[in-house]
């Protein structure tokens, strides 16, 4: 329905706090859809302040209006009040008895910003906090993380930034870190490739083929885990070759990469690593067969969830995901909870991607001390918003 000038001054006193003005023509006050299209309105030109009491005057009159509440939220973010914004959700949750990631992405947004703006040194967790918005669709992030990428050429932020480049669709991103992997140049070539594996880029045959023949052993082995996890079957015939390398970390890691890649030539070390005594050997061979886990398998992945380390207990829950993802979440959830800040994080890491997304859970990690934990937690409500 449209709105006369008569109309629109009403919105106005409305949004000032005048609710008991009446509109002149017909002594009609305006209607809820009035109120919120006008918000909106006055949101797109910047008028926050206005576009929040209009939010508020439609959630005096009806409490719970979604509409209403994410024109408060993202009207108070807008306006730098974090604070008064995630109050508005808490409040708006309490009333419906539901958790809503739509309504709350504008907070995690806020949120990833800020973490962004202030974290100063730590390159790391500046890229990880952009990378989500770019994933969002934030084009000022992903252009941030650019400008680092090619500004800063051969550094390990520029690296940090063409993976997380790499990991929202860029290709410029995959074709830099594929260059600097076969550089002659490249100091230490297996960080370059770990950060190729990170990527998730596809394609990569060629370069990991030729990766998988350099001089330095600490390189190929790494090339073989990235060959395994991208699933480049192409590199099979020389990882079955690397079964007889002179480093026994090669050897090992190139019977990882033939499993997952579905070849069996290097099944007797990945039995012989089901056995060990290392909880970390035993998890690999568990998470290196993609096929349908037996009897035997589960029960040795069930007893690394009680590991004394939790980097462990988080590999063992994410691989336990595909059977039982109410264990797995059990688990991490009870790492979220202990003290270690790494093994926090990390476990947030892994519940940002496990379904279906505990919006209600990440919330309460937005409160966290760290913003290393907030980080993924703001995250998985974005990733959660996506998906509805």
């Amino acid at each position: 329905m449209g709105m006369n000038a008569n109309g629109a001054r009403l919105m106005y006193a409305l949004a000032i706090g005048l609710v008991g003005v009446v509109a002149g023509a017909g002594g009609q006050t305006p209607s809820i859809a009035e109120m919120l299209t006008s918000g909106r309105q006055a949101l797109v030109e910047g008028r926050a302040a206005d576009a929040r009491q209009l939010a508020e005057a439609v959630l005096r009159t009806a409490p719970g209006n979604r509409e209403a509440a994410l024109l408060q939220i993202t009207a108070l973010e807008e306006l730098g009040e974090h604070a008064r914004a995630l109050g508005a959700y808490d409040t708006f949750a309490a009333q419906t008895r539901r958790q809503d990631a739509g309504l709350l992405a504008p907070v995690a947004t806020s949120e990833l910003r800020a973490i962004a703006g202030r974290a100063g040194p730590d390159v790391r967790l500046r890229t990880e906090a952009l990378e989500r918005l770019a994933r969002a669709g934030d084009s000022g992030a992903t252009a941030e993380l650019r400008r680092t990428a090619t500004g800063n050429t051969g550094t390990g932020a520029a690296m940090l930034a063409d993976v997380a480049l790499a990991r929202v669709g860029d290709a410029d991103a995959v074709a830099r870190l594929s260059t600097a992997a076969t550089a002659e140049t490249t100091r230490d070539k297996s960080v370059v490739v770990e950060a190729l594996q990170r990527s998730g880029a596809k394609n990569l045959g060629p370069t990991l083929v030729q990766l998988l023949q350099d001089p330095s052993p600490r390189t190929r082995a790494a090339a073989a885990d990235a060959a395994g996890v991208l699933n480049e079957k192409s590199a099979v015939p020389v990882l079955r070759g690397l079964l007889a390398d002179e480093d026994s970390r090669v050897r090992w890691r190139a019977a990882l990469a033939l499993k997952r890649l579905g070849d069996s030539s290097g099944d007797e070390a990945i039995a012989a690593g089901l056995k060990s005594p290392v909880s970390s050997v035993r998890l690999s061979a568990i998470e290196a067969d993609r096929a349908p886990r037996d009897a035997a398998r589960r029960t040795a992945l069930k007893a690394i969830l009680d590991d004394p380390d939790p980097l462990n207990r988080i590999r063992a829950a994410e691989a336990a995901a595909t059977d039982d993802p109410a264990v797995a979440r059990a688990v991490l959830m009870t790492v979220v909870g202990e003290p270690d800040l790494t093994a926090r994080r990390e476990a947030c890491r892994a519940l940002e991607s496990l379904p279906p997304f505990d919006v209600g859970l990440f919330r309460r990690l937005l409160g966290d001390r760290e913003d290393a934990v907030r980080v993924p937690a703001a995250g998985g409500i974005l990733a959660a918003a996506r998906a509805k």
